[in-house]
């Protein structure tokens, strides 16, 4: 029998077919196969800090899109975030994204509350500490949960 650890590991790893990545100080790296059009992962520099903003949507779209395919979008947003990081030589001291609580459910046709909030943290607690980082924020309102993680400074000695 698998450990649960390993299905949360399996489920990150199929990504829709990755096409191109453009941008300089700001990224965005785009996706096809996602029921609904081209998914886009943005990473955007914070003007006046050394921050990255994180967001993704579905030709425009950041709501539930109730398709099927959210384990391969989420696959498809660490990829990116793989792919940003590796091509980073001064990765950001902070990266920010927000999860929000409700969303306008295109099949139901009303608000729903969404869980997006526990799938960010769980993403955060597994994936954030291999490439350096730790969350140090879960803002939460009404509307929506921010979530910054901050890089971890490097231990003396280390290299």
């Amino acid at each position: 029998m698998k450990a649960f650890r390993s299905y949360i590991t399996e489920l990150f790893d199929e990504p829709f077919t990755f096409v191109k990545e453009a941008g300089v100080s700001s990224k965005r790296y785009s996706y096809t196969g996602a029921k609904g059009g081209i998914l886009e992962v943005l990473f955007n520099r914070y003007p006046t800090e050394e921050t990255i903003i994180v967001s993704f949507d579905v030709d425009g779209d950041t709501g539930i899109r109730a398709e099927g395919d959210g384990a391969r979008v989420f696959a498809s947003v660490m990829d990116a975030f793989k792919r940003f990081m590796d091509k980073k030589s001064d990765r950001p001291k902070y990266f920010k994204f927000s999860a929000s609580k409700q969303d306008f459910d295109r099949t139901l046709q009303q608000d729903r509350a969404t869980s997006r909030s526990r799938v960010y943290a769980a993403m955060i607690k597994r994936f954030a500490p291999q490439y350096g980082y730790k969350l140090i924020a879960n803002e939460e309102d009404h509307f929506e949960n921010m979530f910054v993680l901050e890089r971890i400074k490097a231990k003396r000695g280390s290299a």
